[in-house]
């Protein structure tokens, strides 16, 4: 929408001026002036033309494939062909009346031939009382019925009949130009509770109500009613989804001109048919349709999941924004920065993105592959016309054809004049704009466009080249005809589409799958092809919240394997702050890239503490690794989409369906990105049906509820779902985020293991694993590995695989376990991480909420019961004012930090651990004393070789865990000043905790012992607790408030059972049973009574009953 009431008024002025000379009488969707954005002024504008909606019906058809509905359009008819392809749903197209004249008796393939059903079925008539009822392979209905006044109306239901929208007459219009149709309108009702999303690369927003959008490809540049990648699709939380099979120039307006309604237009000077499809379900659902005919997306090698750093040609060479420690050389830059990985974090990246010179330097292309590290270029197919025959030497330049203009041998790639070619069969390169010189732009239908490309590369590839970003598919492609015969009217859109058809087999012809390709435009089909990035934002707080929103966009257009720059793309280098959110963000999106016109380098350009969450946050995506690749095979095989927004996977759910910061990744991680400056918490709505276990603290929230989630500047809110199963890699350690490598031979290796949850309910999880390596883009060997995890007996659940686990560590989030058995027999609990070269079986727990377990090769069935070990908060109590709030349990509250200030506990006792939250501001130095009568102080130092309790402590959270030291009063007192500047100071919690009392860990008997008689061990044998004996007085502690012994309250209770008869006693509690009973009985009938009522209603006119939250206070 636009920001300026000025050019908002000039616009309608124009718009008005338009109307009154063009249209007829039709109601028409707000149209984007190209002015708004200085890369979209090549978009054409037609004039001269008639608009004319489709009015009384003529006659139906009712043939084999095909039913046929002739209408008036005006003073036109106009034919509709209704269809039902095998990949579900029905599809709608036109047959003008101009094109019938020219013997046309059904529709043309999709104006490019591309997208074609795999075949239509026969169809099924039906009547019924409200019509003609047809029927599709997916359970989506169709009736056809004629109202009073000769026109039609197509209801649309789903396969239990319940009505989701209808399409009538009145609903399309044409428009006319000297007979020809030039533009075509599909408007669409809204309702107040429905949200439309639009797929493809969109920043604005995900639900698009209120909005209208350019749905041609533009360099879009920050402006987000404009996108780099445009799929006309449209997932409606009424129950349905709509594709438009055109790639012509195009507009949609979501409820912006009428909030009842919305509209999507497309234009083309040569004639515009219109095609649809349409699909009752949900957006996952239909999204397997849609793929089942424009192709899911590929696989890209195993590194391109890990983590690739880079920056454009002017951060290399240190001409774009510029700082005085570096080189004007950039190879010099580029080995600097490489060893500064190594010298930091003990890693080199996956790959480098070298635009400049350093993709021609010999020099740096060995340096990067002598380390391992694949190297990626920029490029832009913009070769002109003078270069050309350096790649083509044996090509003529315009092409042979035969007497019927066929061509029989293709000249140099670029388009062709159209109007000498269409009145004089002469072809002639396009001139450019100013006439000079030709066309750069290469017209990539034309096969000698992978001929010039491979030609380009060789060199490149020769030293070790393994990818390349493919850019500015948006450019140039305003005139001219192409090889397949289209015009830029509709190949301005499909041109991306083979561009990366074309990069994808010159990269594969040489690398078989070990490369990458990623575009930065796209449209319908290109995901089939090659990777993808997230165009350019800013770098700024609007920048990153920009690119969020393309990245949910995007899996709403098929597309999965995509990445957005990690700190934005154009201005001065972010802050720290944003920084650390953008690092999280990309940890979560199917590539982690680094990229911008600035080099960032993180411990130069960044605060202590982004410099030291940065390594952490690089292993934690190493870990993830396999649950990424898993998740790419299976949105290959099954289009099940990487990314899912929360209207993609949750369209009933009303408090999510406006979020433009939420997903899911990878099916079972959901990520609540920070979009606020200098915050540290976060309202975070967790969708129903599930719970949900914070990734950084392990606590589980039920979901259906808002949770005031803390997200220290490090961070941010990411959950993993009750009952998932994910593959992952650890190291020995088996700590998430800590060091780790692939193949490393050393305690630092990579080692297959699985992250899991508690189960809500049984669920099945499916990890895809990949055999060697791909042999192109979408060929590869895999096996699967199928877990089932289900709730067991009391507190326990078991996670299976019938055919024998590989993966020997398992670590369960949100879980102490009391007890675990696999196969069968207990496991031995340790005091430490179990030795997995050793092989020692067992398991450690965490109180903080985790539990690890090395497991025998080959396990098939894990049963684990839950515990209740964990930090138990002590009482403390302010003996400073105005430091209250860091003690409330409440993270919203926060206290400025005062250089001194002391604490009291409720109760002497034993400390352990103490944990500071910090807001923003912090101190990076700062020491902590106890005193058990206040006049004695003794420091606490954790570490002998410090001398302060915390140094470099960097903000976010402080973890200080020390021995155990006896204490009823903590003073804190502050030293050095964090290097935080736009915050004070502050505390949002502060909490200290005493040791955690485990029980002692039994010895397990020896297996297999032929000492002992197997009649004398029983079950028991494997549970023993030497403090069974002192388990009483342990559940005593804490109860001396009520005053009352167990025996106060045994006798108490003896009384009462003696005061009244057994059988009078039994008789009154299955009264009481039966009556609640019945009440929760009538209650619920009536519920569901109203419930049905309320559905009815909604049926009636094609809206679908959503859940809501509890309201929020």
């Amino acid at each position: 929408m636009l920001k300026s009431k000025l050019i908002r008024f000039l616009t309608i002025v124009c718009s008005t001026v338009i109307l009154l000379s063009c249209f007829g009488g039709v109601a028409s969707a707000a149209e984007l002036s190209p002015t708004w954005n200085s890369n979209a002024t090549y978009i054409p504008v037609l004039y001269g033309y008639k608009w004319e909606k489709l009015t009384t019906v003529v006659k139906t058809q009712q043939n084999a494939r095909y039913f046929v509905i002739t209408a008036k359009a005006g003073e036109h008819t106009e034919d509709l062909f209704i269809s039902f392809p095998a990949e579900g749903g029905f599809r709608l197209q036109s047959l003008h009346e101009l094109q019938k004249q020219q013997g046309l008796t059904v529709p043309e393939k999709s104006h490019a031939g591309l997208f074609e059903p795999s075949s239509i079925a026969v169809i099924d008539y039906v009547k019924t009382s409200g019509g003609i009822m047809m029927k599709g392979s997916d359970g989506t209905r169709v009736t056809y019925s004629q109202n009073s006044d000769g026109t039609f109306r197509l209801q649309v239901s789903d396969s239990t009949g319940k009505n989701l929208v209808a399409i009538g007459s009145n609903q399309i219009s044409f428009a006319y130009k000297k007979g020809v149709v030039v533009r075509t309108m599909v408007e669409m009702p809204l309702n107040e509770k429905e949200a439309v999303m639009t797929g493809g690369g969109f920043m604005n927003s995900i639900n698009q109500k209120g909005e209208s959008l350019s749905l041609t490809i533009v360099d879009q540049c920050g402006d987000d009613e404009y996108a780099y990648i445009v799929v006309p699709i449209y997932h409606s939380t009424r129950g349905y989804s709509m594709w438009f099979n055109m790639t012509y120039y195009g507009e949609q307006d979501v409820g912006d001109t009428d909030p009842d309604k919305y509209y999507v237009t497309f234009d083309s000077e040569e004639g515009v048919n219109l095609d649809l499809y349409l699909w009752a379900g949900s957006p996952t659902e239909n999204l397997k349709k849609y793929t089942a005919l424009t192709g899911t997306s590929g696989v890209s090698p195993t590194w391109t999941y890990g983590y690739w750093m880079g920056a454009g040609g002017g951060g290399w060479n240190n001409t774009q924004n510029p700082v005085d420690s570096r080189s004007d050389d950039a190879y010099i830059n580029l080995e600097n920065v490489i060893e500064g990985f190594k010298s930091h974090y003990n890693f080199y990246p996956e790959a480098v993105y070298v635009e400049g010179s350093n993709q021609s330097n010999v020099t740096s292309l060995n340096y990067l592959h002598s380390l391992n590290i694949k190297p990626l270029a920029w490029w832009r197919s913009d070769e002109s016309l003078q270069w050309m025959f350096e790649r083509l030497p044996n090509a003529n330049p315009f092409p042979t054809v035969d007497a019927k203009g066929n061509i029989l041998q293709y000249g140099y790639p670029y388009a062709f004049n159209t109007y000498l070619l269409k009145n004089f069969g002469i072809y002639q390169f396009v001139a450019d704009n100013d006439g000079q010189q030709w066309t750069s732009t290469w017209d990539w239908t034309n096969p000698n466009a992978v001929t010039a490309m491979e030609a380009e590369f060789e060199n490149m590839w020769h030293f070790g080249l393994q990818g390349s970003m493919i850019d500015f598919g948006e450019w140039g492609l305003d005139y001219g005809t192409y090889a397949n015969g289209l015009t830029q009217w509709q190949m301005h859109n499909l041109m991306s589409y083979y561009y990366a058809k074309g990069a994808s087999e010159a990269f594969s012809k040489r690398w078989g799958g070990d490369y990458v390709t990623f575009l930065r435009s796209g449209t319908a089909g290109s995901q089939y092809y090659s990777a993808n990035f997230l165009g350019d934002q800013n770098q700024n707080w609007n920048g990153y919240k920009m690119q969020i929103r393309a990245l949910i966009n995007m899996a709403g257009a098929g597309y999965n394997l995509y990445g957005g720059d990690l700190g934005g793309y154009a201005g001065s280098r972010v802050s720290s702050d944003l920084w650390n959110r953008w690092v999280v963000l990309s940890t979560f999106q199917p590539f982690m890239r680094q990229h911008g016109m600035n080099l960032t380098v993180v411990w130069e350009d960044m605060d202590k503490l982004a410099a030291k969450a940065f390594g952490s946050y690089y292993y934690f995506r190493k870990n993830i690794v396999p649950s990424v690749e898993s998740a790419a095979i299976d949105a290959n095989k099954t289009s099940n989409s990487i990314v899912k927004g929360m209207l993609m996977a949750y369209p009933k759910q009303m408090p999510l369906l406006d979020l433009d910061d939420q997903y899911l990744f990878c099916d079972d991680f959901l990520v609540s990105a920070v979009t606020q400056q200098s915050s540290y918490f976060k309202l975070v709505p967790l969708p129903k049906g599930s719970t949900w276990y914070n990734l950084s603290n392990y606590k589980a929230h039920k979901g259906g509820q808002y949770v005031t989630e803390e997200a220290p500047t490090s961070t941010m809110p990411v959950y993993v779902r009750g009952g998932s199963v994910k593959a992952i890699n650890l190291p020995e350690s088996m700590k998430l985020g800590a060091e780790m490598h692939d193949d490393s031979g050393d305690e630092y290796e990579a080692i297959p293991s699985l992250l899991i949850t508690p189960p809500d309910g049984e669920r099945t999880s499916t990890i895809y694993v990949k055999d060697g390596e791909s042999k192109d883009f979408r060929t590869y060997d895999s096996h699967t590995e199928v877990y089932t995890n289900a709730p067991g007996e009391g507190v326990s659940f078991t996670v299976t695989n019938t055919a024998g686990s590989p993966r020997q560590i398992v670590l369960a989030l949100g879980v102490t376990a009391s007890s675990v058995t696999v196969d069968g027999t207990a496991l031995q609990r340790f005091d430490h991480t179990p030795d997995y070269y050793n092989e020692e079986y067992g398991y450690t727990v965490d109180p903080d909420g985790t539990t690890t377990m090395l497991l025998p090769k080959n396990w098939k069935s894990l049963t684990i019961v839950k515990g209740d070990a964990q930090y138990d908060p002590l009482k403390l109590y302010a003996n400073t004012n105005g430091i209250e709030g860091m003690l409330d349990d409440d993270c919203t509250t926060v206290d400025n930090v005062r250089k001194s200030f002391e604490l009291e506990l409720d109760e002497p006792g034993e400390i352990g651990r103490v944990v500071v939250k910090w807001a923003v501001g912090y101190y990076d130095s700062y020491d902590i004393s106890y005193s058990e009568d206040g006049e004695t102080w003794t420091t606490i130092l954790p570490d002998e070789t410090i001398e302060s309790t915390v140094e470099n402590g960097c903000g976010s959270v402080d973890d200080i865990r020390f021995d155990a030291v006896k204490a009823t009063y903590l003073r804190f007192d502050m030293k050095d000043l964090g290097d935080v500047t736009t915050m004070d100071p502050a505390i949002y919690e502060l909490k200290a905790y005493a040791p955690v009392a485990m029980s002692e860990i039994p010895d397990l008997p020896e297996e297999d012992d032929p000492s002992l008689d197997e009649d004398e061990i029983g079950d028991d044998d494997w549970d023993i607790d030497p403090d069974d004996d002192n388990k009483d007085d342990d559940n005593n502690k804490g109860d001396k408030d009520d005053g009352k012994t167990d025996s106060t309250k045994k006798k108490k209770k003896k009384l009462i059972i003696s005061y009244f008869p057994t059988w009078a006693i039994i008789l009154l509690i299955g009264a009481g049973v039966l009556l609640v009973t019945g009440l929760i009985f009538l209650f619920l009938l009536l519920k569901r009574k109203k419930k049905k009522a309320q559905e009815a209603a909604a049926l009636a006119d094609g809206t679908t009953p959503t859940e809501d939250f509890p309201k929020l206070e």
